[in-house]
């Protein structure tokens, strides 16, 4: 873990391809946070060099896997960096970013600091991607997040409901799932019942019931 600080680019490449490889069972997830890992991890976020994010974005999301971390990778400052990477052009680190993100969304406190910190106008952008996968884990993030009483709000205000009625006609199975259940949570804000109809929902929530 002290490695991640090195000077020495090579050196820190290797030491988050070695954090990779033991962070793939709770236990070891647990470990590499307990020993002070996600500082230097979180730090590395942040590099202007691609190459140290995507490793150190890798390792983050082996431990975003775990109940614990999720909230320790929020309190130790994750999501700043985490938000940032949303808007990259690099697609590797976009996939990365919304599944980590996605992860940290199951967490109840989670939902609320990632709205706060201003995560779900990126995501929202994200749901027109050409990358399935992207598009598929920023949906998934946003269905987790519209569990929450204020971000069924927040993610009506942001605009977001033709994006995620649109994706009721996608391909990919596990999209059209996260957006039909996002869709569900909004509709339990009286105010979004109306916008869902008038957006257009109601034919293809009701195409689905024959698929």
């Amino acid at each position: 873990i002290a490695l991640l600080r090195s000077r020495d680019k090579k050196v820190q490449v290797q030491a988050c391809q070695t954090l990779q490889n033991i962070a793939v069972n709770d236990e070891n997830e647990v470990a590499v946070v307990r020993e002070g890992g996600l500082p230097p991890l979180i730090a590395l976020l942040s590099s202007p060099d691609e190459e140290l994010q995507e490793h150190s974005a890798v390792v983050v999301h082996n431990l975003s896997e775990n109940a614990e971390n999720k909230v320790k990778i929020v309190r130790e400052g994750g999501l700043p960096p985490l938000i940032s990477l949303l808007s990259c052009f690099n697609l590797r680190l976009l996939e990365l970013a919304t599944a980590t993100i996605m992860n940290l969304a199951t967490n109840p406190e989670n939902k609320v600091r990632i709205a706060q910190r201003g995560g779900i106008p990126p995501l929202i952008g994200l749901l027109p991607s050409s990358n399935d996968l992207v598009q598929e884990q920023a949906m998934g993030a946003l269905c987790q997040m519209s569990m929450n009483a204020e971000n069924k709000v927040k993610i009506q205000q942001e605009g977001a409901l033709g994006s995620i009625i649109s994706l009721l006609k996608s391909p990919n199975e596990q999209t059209l799932i996260y957006a039909s259940e996002a869709l569900r949570h909004l509709s339990m804000n009286a105010q979004n019942k109306e916008e869902i109809e008038r957006a257009g929902a109601l034919p293809l929530l009701v195409e689905l019931l024959s698929c």
